[in-house]
């Protein structure tokens, strides 16, 4: 069996991935892995600050990958997750070289050429240092399939 990777954090592109990712498994019969990837907190502010912000992102992740999971076993797509820690680009690609995915499905926000390099796109960069195929998908797929 293959396995397609699939990102997902609960935003409306990476509903449109888990979506994407979906269906290609089951025109394929592969299996999936879901991944969320959690921003560590910064350490500077303290304990308090930095249970709080690991609880928050945990509270956010945890919906959307349940959620995957729950897609994936209706359509009778086998499936597992990882919740990890890092920077979501290297932590994405790192995942699926240990994992040996064979496909990357990542969500985009289309923030354009200037938000992009002020926030920072994840799927660029994970296009750029990903070792296998990566699909990105936008959230306009989303909206017109709907």
């Amino acid at each position: 069996m293959n396995t397609i990777l699939i990102a997902t954090a609960g935003s409306t592109a990476a509903a449109a991935a888990v979506e994407k990712g979906l269906e290609l498994a089951e025109q394929t019969g592969d299996d999936v892995l879901f991944v969320a990837v959690r921003r560590p907190p910064v350490p500077v502010f303290g304990d308090p600050y930095w249970q709080r912000a690991l609880s928050d992102e945990l509270a956010r992740l945890r919906p959307a990958v349940r959620r995957a999971m729950d897609l994936a076993e209706d359509r009778g797509i086998r499936a597992e997750y990882d919740i990890v820690e890092g920077d979501p680009s290297e932590r994405i690609v790192e995942l699926a070289r240990s994992r040996d995915a064979d496909l990357i499905v990542i969500g985009s926000r289309g923030l354009g050429a200037v938000a992009s390099v002020l926030r920072g796109s994840v799927s660029k960069r994970v296009l750029q240092d990903a070792d296998r195929p990566v699909l990105v998908v936008g959230e306009r797929t989303r909206a017109a399939a709907a």
